[in-house]
């Protein structure tokens, strides 16, 4: 009869534990067995994994949380310098920032972190120090790159140690992604630097740049995989892509519809794309379940309302388990009290979107003409608003170029330049846009001149046309008239003015 191997064993019953004092029982039940350095360690890995995944940053509620204590008790079990690493993990969650930095220091001199025959990749790199550290203690990326020297690492590992920092430590988003894109220059394929420019724009709430690094991410290494997903269902929602919005959530949901809010998202996905079935059968389950109650139950009243199921709206807000809000409680009490066979199926949230497109499509006169906005990402952010909205820019129908894991907002060349926004129109012709907040750039010609050309050189859509448009604030007449001879690009001055009335 076959025998199962005694390690794999404890293997698999130590992996179905829960990450609690369970695991130290288990720990101490076989600190004989001659397979217990090998236990010790599957166990150090699995259940950092966990922490470096559910914890963004380590506040007192995460350095107080049972994962965190389970490791550190676990730790009490290492009996040599063999599994200094870990040593090292647990002294930064004791808080002793001066045993954390000696133990990494043992760790590289018995080769963990690589050799000259071996030497430690950037991806090593991101899982042993980016992950479990984060954003360490005060000048824990200072040490680290003290350290960089004697170790023997791959190309990229330097430029990711001074983004991971500047990451943690800089409140310039500018700053952050520039370090960022560096090390992607290198290291092009780095899943922990996506994920990181990925947050650094989600957090600017860059919907477009978020979502295209979140598309190039095949497996997280800081994120579960259903809190990417959630994240890009977000993000997905922001654009008004709402096939992707739900694929995303359902992606979220399938993995761990519990918390996050992934199942009231889901549900008011549905409800935008009037799944309206599928919608209230979300909401339900939260209402069932006790988890987002609040947006649930208003959630569910919307969905009945734009099923024109009016007195099952009227008879639930009854006995709603939550307060119902007030815009929501009008239209159920202005409603009529019976169901309609034949419903038209209009989600209520229309007419704001249509109020919100009336408003914005009005002019904005707002000042002297020479007056200028305070920075270019203002102008950008108007510009980009107006194409999100579908209304007409330059004169044109244009929309932000998106392709999976592409999108057109601070578009990246490849050759390291950016552009402000790379946009389309409905034949598939691209506009490179340029925007100055005023006249005192001479250089906005030749570059955008290059940046046609590089297009005219590396593109492979041959058959569509490429143009560009400058948009500034008081344009020079030496820049008019270079414009004005070149038939691909055009030049637009906005206007600011303040009239009192």
């Amino acid at each position: 009869m076959y025998n199962k191997d005694p390690l794999n064993s404890y293997l698999e019953e130590l992996s179905r534990l829960p990450v609690d004092d369970s695991v130290i029982k288990f720990l101490r039940a076989h600190q004989s067995e001659k397979y217990f350095s090998e236990l010790l360690k599957h166990a150090l890995d699995s259940i950092l994994e966990i922490i470096q995944r559910i914890y963004s940053k380590y506040d007192d509620k995460a350095i107080n949380s049972k994962e965190i204590s389970t490791y550190v008790k676990a730790a009490d079990f290492i009996f040599d310098d063999s599994l200094a690493y870990y040593s090292s993990v647990a002294a930064f969650f004791r808080g002793n920032k001066e045993k954390t930095i000696q133990y990494l220091k043992k760790a590289n001199e018995i080769g963990f972190f690589g050799n000259k025959e071996n030497p430690f990749t950037i991806d090593e790199f991101a899982v042993c120090f980016v992950a479990p550290f984060k954003g360490g203690f005060p000048g824990f990326w200072n040490e680290i790159q003290d350290m960089l020297p004697d170790m023997h690492l791959e190309k990229g590992c330097e430029e990711l140690c001074k983004a991971v920092s500047l990451f943690y430590t800089s409140d310039n988003s500018l700053e952050i992604r520039a370090a960022l894109e560096q090390v992607l220059s290198v290291a092009p394929n780095n899943c922990i630097t996506k994920e990181l420019l990925a947050l650094n724009y989600y957090e600017d709430s860059l919907w477009g740049n978020a979502v295209a690094f979140f598309e190039q991410i095949e497996s997280p290494i800081l994120l579960f995989d259903n809190y990417m997903f959630f994240l890009m269902g977000w993000c997905y929602g922001k654009l008004h892509e709402t096939k992707n919005e739900i694929k995303a959530y359902e992606k979220s949901a399938d993995i761990c519809e519990e918390g996050l809010y992934v199942l009231n998202n889901l549900g008011y996905a549905y409800y935008k794309a009037k799944q309206f079935t599928k919608a209230l059968d979300c909401f339900q389950r939260c209402l069932d379940k006790g988890w987002d109650v609040k947006y649930a139950a208003n959630n569910y009243v919307r969905t009945l309302l734009a099923m024109e199921r009016f007195k099952d709206a009227k008879e639930f807000v009854k006995n709603a388990p939550v307060k119902i809000y007030k815009d929501v409680l009008e239209k159920v009490n202005n409603s009529e009290s019976t169901n309609r066979r034949i419903a038209s199926g209009k989600p209520l949230d229309d007419q704001f979107e249509s109020e919100a497109r009336e408003i914005i499509s009005k002019k904005v006169d707002l000042g002297v003409k020479k007056q200028q906005f305070t920075s270019e990402k203002i102008l950008e952010d108007e510009i980009v608003l107006r194409m999100e909205k579908g209304l007409p820019v330059f004169g044109i129908n244009l929309k932000i170029y998106r392709r999976n894991g592409i999108y057109g907002r601070q578009y990246i060349l490849p050759n390291g330049k950016r552009l402000d926004i790379l946009a389309e129109d409905a034949d598939g012709n691209l506009y490179i846009i340029e925007l100055k907040k005023d006249s005192g750039y001479d250089d906005a010609y030749k570059q955008t001149t290059e940046y046609l050309e590089w297009f005219d050189e590396n593109r492979k859509e041959k058959s569509k046309n490429i143009y560009s448009i400058i948009c500034l604030n008081n344009p020079s007449e030496e820049l008019i008239n270079k414009v004005h001879k070149n038939s691909r690009m055009r030049v637009f001055e906005y206007q600011i003015s303040y009239t009192e009335r």
